[in-house]
């Protein structure tokens, strides 16, 4: 199903599995994978983020160690606490919007 772009009804299909057969180890851990609790969906997919890899592409060597909050081209706050940065994020308005990655 996932190899024909059927996502969602490979979804449906693990849930089923690992409801129906509680004690079968390889579709408790094929729903756990392809339904992975805590991960939210948003309409219209994932946003664009290629201004924000070539951003971390060009400059991450300057931030090792530290967390960044992109948008776009744009740096919106970096250190070393997740915290701090987040905290920065949302004074800003941005913690919907924004891509926060950590560079190791």
């Amino acid at each position: 199903m996932l190899a024909k772009g059927e996502a969602g009804a490979a979804r449906r299909l693990a849930a089923e599995g690992a409801a129906r057969f509680r004690d079968h180890p390889w579709l408790r851990k094929t729903d756990r994978v392809i339904n992975p609790k805590g991960v939210v969906a948003t309409e219209g997919g994932a946003p664009e983020r290629t201004r924000e890899f070539a951003w971390l592409r060009e400059h991450s060597a300057r931030y090792r160690g530290c967390w960044v909050a992109l948008l776009g081209d744009r740096l919106l706050a970096s250190g070393r606490e997740l915290a701090n940065v987040l905290r920065e994020v949302r004074s800003q308005g941005l913690e919907s919007k924004a891509l926060v990655h950590h560079i190791a």
